[in-house]
């Protein structure tokens, strides 16, 4: 998957609403002539119409400006360029991430010139609709949650945590545990995760402070491994993700072990805030 195929999925969710909102407008407009006579039911009525037929503008408006700036993106970039840009994401300095726009998690990483290197999904919840309410609240952090880390098409991790506010565990695929994501309940304003060892030994903190705008990755004896700018485009990007991304550095020299915990920790931060794109 490149960048144009999550824009067209994008696209399609897009859509899909904007069929459900004619739906709605259709319904609501045949109530409001329903109940023409009683002044209080056609309020109602008149609202959700309201409601109903701005839906319908924003989604397939939506819709459009997506396919526009997919367009807009892929003329700026040839195959044989991202073919050429394709790197594992634990050898890259600079990836892009983005958000995945559905009620289900999923972030994937790119690099500057389009090409998906890795990504991250939540794993069959059955409670999506519980989910979906819980982050609209930003209480999501209470649900059990679980996700598959995708490095490559062979190799896989799991990241997960229990119900409450239990700590992530980063998993590889025999089930041992690499690492666990812990965070203090009255740091959750402040974007903060703890990253330890599977002894419990304090290896670094993840901190985006309380805008989030900027999240650095810092270990105990205070080496940078990762600054993550949230919603910055880098100038070579701009085409291609005009409409947002998270921008991530990584410091050279840092080793495969310590970029895995770094990526699997922003997985884990991601899934329960809503940062912005």
């Amino acid at each position: 998957m490149n960048f144009e195929d999550l824009q067209k999925r994008r696209v399609r969710r897009a859509l899909i609403i904007g069929h459900v909102m004619v739906v709605l407008s259709l319904l609501t407009g045949w109530l409001l002539y329903l109940f023409s006579g009683s002044p209080f039911l056609q309020t109602m009525m008149m609202t959700g119409f309201t409601s109903a037929i701005t839906g319908v503008v924003a989604s397939y408006a939506g819709a459009l400006w997506l396919k526009h700036l997919t367009k807009q993106g892929v003329a700026s970039i040839s195959e044989e360029d991202l073919e050429r840009s394709s790197k594992p994401l634990l050898e890259s300095s600079r990836v892009m991430a983005m958000r995945e726009t559905h009620w289900r998690y999923g972030i994937h990483f790119f690099t500057v010139k389009g090409k998906r290197m890795a990504y991250a999904e939540e794993v069959n919840p059955k409670n999506m609709i519980f989910i979906a309410l819980l982050r609209i609240v930003n209480l999501r952090i209470w649900m059990r949650m679980t996700f598959s880390f995708h490095l490559s098409e062979t190799e896989q991790y799991t990241i997960e945590k229990k119900f409450g506010l239990a700590p992530f565990y980063l998993k590889d695929g025999r089930g041992n545990v690499l690492a666990k994501f812990t965070y203090r309940w009255y740091e959750l304003l402040f974007l903060k995760i703890h990253l330890k060892s599977p002894d419990g030994t304090y290896v670094a903190l993840l901190n985006g402070g309380f805008y989030g705008d900027v999240i650095r990755l810092q270990s105990v004896e205070g080496e940078e491994w990762m600054k993550i700018r949230v919603g910055g485009v880098p100038q070579e990007s701009l085409a291609l993700f005009p409409n947002g991304g998270h921008i991530i550095d990584i410091t050279e020299g840092l080793d495969s072990n310590r970029r895995l915990l770094a990526f699997a920790s922003l997985v884990a931060i991601h899934s329960f805030y809503t940062l912005k794109e």
